[in-house]
Parts: structure tokens; C-alpha cells; sequence
């Protein structure tokens, strides 16, 4: 069925649809549940239930997102190739940073990198310098990258619909050594993470144990990026954000075919922060990454 009028939903036609197929007092599931959009004003869906009186709107997520959790193999495919393209992207950006580049140029450039390697559309996060490294979800600006900034990008991009979704640091120049060696455990705590993915594992044993990992960190923490953002990991497909929740509020058991990522990470105060995630296709005998680019420190120009 085809509407043409764009500057609205097609109440009248949604409306006529329903009747027409006998369902005027059915039991009708809508996205209007945890993590899902009805992607139409509030109230254009009243008048659909006004003009519907004897149907019983109810939340669709029950059906939904149990179907969404499991991917198949043509939806694994395109998440690959979306992670594919996204650590070659990340690889170019960072080999071209140097001092005096502006954030929003080394963004333009990784999404240059993206796109011309067949992505859809794109997103990005990224911060630099000291003061900015515990601003978790901002953009790039028009900051200009110093000698030893510490830079973060979280980004990825679209494939078919389907999208990536990890984050990797570098360093403009080259890392000092207790850099080098917050890396280094920020790696192990994420690698800790991947390797309890498997079937019949739970996410908040998951985020338990990354984070009692994180409270052996080495190093004073001024902010602990799962808490921050109220889980270290979750669930991706036709968004990059998506359920399963890693995190100590949800217990979902891992089955094979789901797809999460793994992202705890730690700010150290004044100084710099790191977080490394990474993608994991749950199997049938254990996990298989799907992100395969390396988590070292870049040095850049």
C-alpha cells in the first residue's frame, strides 16, 4: 500500500488497512516499548486508536526483540563487512593525525574512508586533550590536535542496514611509557570481557567481572566509563545500540547467533582515558570477533 503525502503519517490509511483486514478488535503489538521508535508523532498514533476503539494497542517488544537478538547469517555477513571497513577507516585516520589537524578534519577523513569503501551512512564520536578525555559522547570540534594528545574515536558505520560499532585511541606523536601501560591494561580488561563470551553466559556476570577487573587498574580513576554509561557492552544489528544490555541490571543468557560488544573503560584524572571495545559473534562453542583490528596504541604524526 502507498501514501504520497510526506509531511505526515497516513492515519486514514493506516486506519482503512486495519479494518480492511479485519482487525478492528484485534491485539495489535506497535514499537513502543524499551529501545524501540514508533517513528510517528504522538498524535497521529492517538487517532489511529481513537478511530480503532476496539483494538488493544500493546507493546511489541516481546515479539521483536527476542527475533532481533539472533542473527542470521546474511545479517552476520554485513556486520563483518561493516566492522571490515570501519578498522581500515580507523587505520587511515590515524596514520594521517598529526599536530595542528583539527578534529572535525580527522573526522572527515575517517568518514572520507568509510563511504569510499562502500558504507552507507556513518557515525562518529571523538575527543582530544586534556580536560576533554571524560566527555563520553561528544563530537568532533574545531579543536586542533596538539603533540601527546591522547585522541579517542567511537564510530562505525552501515552496511545493507546493519551496522558496526567500536572505539580505538591513539596518540598524536608517540604514547609515554604509563600511557603505553594504561593501554596495555585497558586491552587486557576488554580481552577479559570477549573471552567469557559463549552460550549460556550472562551479561551481568560479563559486566560484574569487568568491573571488579577494572578496580585492579593500576591507577587512580577519576571515572569509570561503564557506569557512566550504565553498561559495558550491548547489543547491535539494525542499530548500532541495541539490546542485549551488558551490564549488572540484566542477566540475558547468551545463545549463539547473538552479536555484542565489549566496551569497559576508565579516565585517570587529568591525564588521559582509555577504552577499547570490540565486537563478538556469540557460536555455538565459544565467540568469534568480529573485530579484528588490532587495540595498540597508534602514534601518529
Amino acid at each position: 500500500r502507498t501514501y504520497y503525502p510526506l509531511s505526515h503519517a497516513p492515519v486514514k490509511q493506516t486506519v482503512e488497512a486495519l479494518r480492511q483486514l479485519g482487525l478492528e478488535h484485534a491485539r495489535i503489538g506497535v514499537e513502543i516499548g524499551a529501545e524501540q521508535c514508533l517513528d510517528i508523532p504522538l498524535t497521529d498514533f492517538w487517532a489511529i486508536q481513537e478511530a480503532l476503539r476496539g483494538a488493544v494497542f500493546v507493546d511489541s517488544a516481546p515479539v521483536l526483540w527476542p527475533a532481533r537478538l539472533h542473527k542470521t547469517d546474511q545479517e552476520i555477513a554485513r556486520i563483518r563487512q561493516a566492522c571490515l571497513i570501519t578498522s581500515q577507516a580507523y587505520d587511515q585516520v590515524y596514520a594521517s593525525m598529526h599536530a595542528g589537524m583539527s578534529e572535525q578534519e580527522a573526522a572527515q577523513l575517517m568518514k572520507n574512508a568509510m563511504l569510499a569503501q562502500g558504507a552507507e551512512d556513518t557515525w562518529m564520536l571523538m575527543t582530544s586533550g586534556a580536560g576533554n578525555y571524560d566527555l563520553i559522547s561528544r563530537g568532533p570540534g574545531p579543536r586542533r590536535l596538539e603533540q601527546g594528545d591522547f585522541v579517542y574515536i567511537d564510530g562505525g558505520c552501515s552496511v545493507a542496514g546493519y551496522w558496526s560499532d567500536f572505539d580505538r585511541v591513539g596518540v598524536v606523536g608517540s604514547p609515554t611509557p604509563a600511557q603505553a601501560s594504561a593501554q596495555r591494561v585497558a586491552e587486557g580488561i576488554t580481552q577479559s570481557g570477549v573471552d567469557l563470551v559463549r552460550p549460556g553466559a550472562s551479561t551481568r556476570e560479563i559486566a560484574r567481572h569487568c568491573a571488579q577487573t577494572i578496580g585492579r587498574f593500576p591507577y587512580q580513576i577519576s571515572s569509570d566509563i561503564g557506569y557512566l554509561a550504565a553498561r559495558i557492552g550491548h547489543g547491535i544489528g539494525i542499530s548500532a545500540l541495541e539490546p542485549p544490555n551488558v551490564a549488572e541490571y540484566e542477566d540475558t543468557i547468551l545463545e549463539a547467533g547473538m552479536v555484542i560488544t565489549i566496551e569497559p573503560g576508565v579516565y585517570l584524572p587529568g591525564r588521559f582515558g582509555v577504552r577499547l571495545e570490540d565486537i563478538a559473534l556469540v557460536t555455538e562453542s565459544g565467540a568469534e570477533p568480529l573485530t579484528t583490528m588490532h587495540k595498540n596504541w597508534r602514534s601518529t604524526g
